[in-house]
């Protein structure tokens, strides 16, 4: 990925899919529906609308969408 600061919505079904923030950080705004992510070697946590989450670089682990997940993101 190109280096910089992107933002941008995303909207996306329930599923489950592994996420590696190796090359980046992420910070998500949840405008509707609900996650559970769980990093590796750490307990879930669950985030809903009006809720702000920071992935770190080196973050890595598991986002299951329970309900229809619409984010606000920045990258950088």
């Amino acid at each position: 990925m190109e280096r910089g600061v992107f933002t941008g919505y995303w909207r996306c079904a329930p599923g489950t899919s592994y996420w590696d923030f190796s090359d980046n950080n992420e910070v998500i705004y949840v405008i509707e529906g609900s996650l559970t992510v769980q990093r590796e070697g750490e307990e879930a946590q669950t985030f809903g609308p009006g809720t702000s989450v920071a992935f770190p670089q080196g973050w890595k682990g598991t986002w299951e969408i329970t309900e229809t997940l619409t984010k606000f993101y920045v990258i950088f």
